[in-house]
């Protein structure tokens, strides 16, 4: 008996960069991928957040929300309005909040924080974010089973898929299959192309395939650049930017930098970064090598 082909596209942390999406819907054409699944993340960052959120309705309801989503909700009930326009940390997710209509917000809201997707009767597919048990949760790469073991354990399916650390890897353990396909849109690889995954399934066999797809992301760069929000959040969207371009991801390293010198200006040490600190150390650590990966990557 000849047993269908099903394959899944798995995509993650879009962060409003149609573009990136795009380029990977056009890619999973040619794999005839059959079924979307959106692991959050949908927003905030790049300039698009409607416009994706548009993309992703047209080819699924298979759509979890991520911590940014869960963000935009709590903004949307009154928590950190004042934070928000306050701290110029959340320039990017205040923002974002403005650029989305009522529908939209509605839509993010409807989102449920994980799903669980049956396959066939040798696969089922559990969605979250980060964990099983938080959103934001950060299941590394580099800690292995020890990251994925709680949740492979708590959950009945045997493929968890998970994202929000930006990173593609996947593991196995005890019969059961983690996935991480990476970011759509705001990824560190050296192939500078936006990550997603493929689920081949047929019958009770599974091949996982991670793309890393090219696209024009100086382009769309220089689209950010001719928006209000390259003005209010331009040194969050150059770190980021500066990681793409290295591979690496530089938002880790800059956020270093900031409680050190948090621990020497600001005792507290808590809560929201300081403007004059936030932008005190891009100035003195990363305002340079930042515009050098920018100017050079447009």
């Amino acid at each position: 008996m000849d047993y269908e082909v099903v394959r899944i596209a798995v995509m993650s942390d879009v962060h409003s960069n149609l573009a990136a999406l795009d380029a990977c819907i056009d890619d999973s054409k040619r794999y005839k991928v059959k079924y979307y699944l959106f692991l959050g993340d949908l927003i905030s960052d790049w300039h698009q957040p409607c416009e994706v959120l548009k993309r992703v309705r047209s080819i699924s309801d298979r759509v979890i929300r991520g911590n940014r989503e869960e963000a935009i909700i709590n903004r949307r009930g009154g928590d950190y309005g004042g934070i928000w326009r306050r701290y110029d940390q959340f320039a990017s997710l205040e923002w974002t909040y403005n650029a989305l209509s009522s529908n939209d917000l509605d839509y993010i809201e409807s989102l449920p924080v994980q799903m669980r997707v049956p396959v066939n009767e040798h696969f089922s597919l559990r969605m979250v974010h980060g964990s099983v048990f938080k959103i934001n949760d950060l299941l590394y790469k580099k800690d292995g089973n020890m990251a994925v073991a709680p949740s492979l354990e708590a959950i009945d399916d045997n493929i968890l898929l998970f994202g929000h650390t930006h990173e593609q890897w996947q593991t196995s353990l005890d019969g059961k299959i983690a996935v991480n396909p990476g970011s759509v849109g705001v990824h560190f690889n050296n192939k500078k192309g936006a990550e997603y995954a493929i689920l081949e399934i047929e019958e009770d066999r599974l091949n996982v395939i991670f793309r890393q797809v090219p696209y024009r992301l100086d382009k769309y760069a220089a689209q950010f650049c001719k928006t209000d929000l390259y003005e209010k959040a331009y040194v969050w969207f150059l770190i980021n930017y500066m990681g793409m371009q290295r591979g690496k991801n530089c938002v880790l390293d800059f956020m270093e930098e900031i409680e050190k010198e948090r621990r020497i200006t600001d005792l507290s040490t808590k809560g929201p970064v300081p403007n004059d600190i936030w932008y005190r150390v891009f100035e003195d650590k990363f305002s340079s090598k930042a515009m050098s990966f920018f100017l050079g990557g447009i």
